[in-house]
């Protein structure tokens, strides 16, 4: 499969540090994301300077931990927002990134949803179920105008791999589709999953397990007379 396409045709590449673009590792990239927000608010005043916690004055209701963490702020149209949409199977969401931004790896329990980018570009993929085609990677690169399709269930993600702010649209098929995080899902459950089920589940040492649950909100259960609250007794 050949690599993803950036502007003037270049393929993109993480830095050599390692870092994507607009990921919050310094003040400057900080400070972009503020701008960003500040813009898809309308102003300063309705959105704090404090974009450590929500603002409920903005009017897109941006999630502002995932605009932080991400890089990508989605302001969904569903039955939460617009009760009239209850029985009629449809919604919607925008979705704005920043150069190197991305909507992590997720899923919609209830709904199928067609991606229509509006502005910049993005790449985007899915993964097929287990059985069918054994985990296959779907990915494409998007431009202005370009439509991708997430089926039901599948997990699947968008990054923003050009070198402007991007913008989509994404039509679903319910009312109500739900969103599934999968690593705020899987590391972020409270209770917490038990850190031996997820170091098997993922090759992992019991350690880097504790640490992701942490960075995730989650803390890793302490056991009680050789059980764990909530869980039978382990072996």
């Amino acid at each position: 499969m050949a690599e993803p396409e950036a502007k003037h045709g270049k393929a993109w590449r993480r830095p050599p540090n390692g870092r994507q673009r607009g990921e919050l590792k310094d003040g400057k990239n900080r400070r972009r994301l503020t701008a960003s927000a500040h813009h898809m608010c309308g102003s300063k005043e309705e959105f704090s300077k404090d974009i450590q916690s929500p603002v409920d004055s903005c009017a897109l209701h941006i999630d502002v931990l995932q605009f932080m963490w991400a890089g990508s702020a989605v302001t969904p149209v569903a039955v939460s927002q617009i009760p009239g949409l209850n029985t009629l199977g449809i919604s919607l969401a925008r979705i704005d990134f920043v150069p190197g931004g991305q909507n992590p790896p997720h899923t919609h329990p209830r709904g199928s949803e067609i991606l229509t980018v509006i502005q910049g570009t993005l790449l985007v993929g899915f993964v097929t179920s287990n059985q069918l085609l054994n985990n296959t990677l779907i990915t494409k690169q998007l431009r202005a105008g370009d439509v991708s399709v997430f089926p039901q269930g599948l997990i699947h993600f968008q990054l923003n791999n050009g070198r402007t702010p991007a913008v989509a649209i994404a039509a679903l098929s319910s009312q109500n589709p739900g969103t599934i995080t999968i690593a705020n899902a899987v590391f972020g459950a409270k209770p917490p999953i038990l850190d031996v089920i997820l170091a098997r589940a993922f090759m992992l040492d019991r350690a880097t397990v504790d640490r992701l649950q942490q960075a995730f909100g989650g803390a890793a259960p302490v056991a009680v007379d050789g059980g764990y609250p909530g869980y039978p007794g382990r072996n």
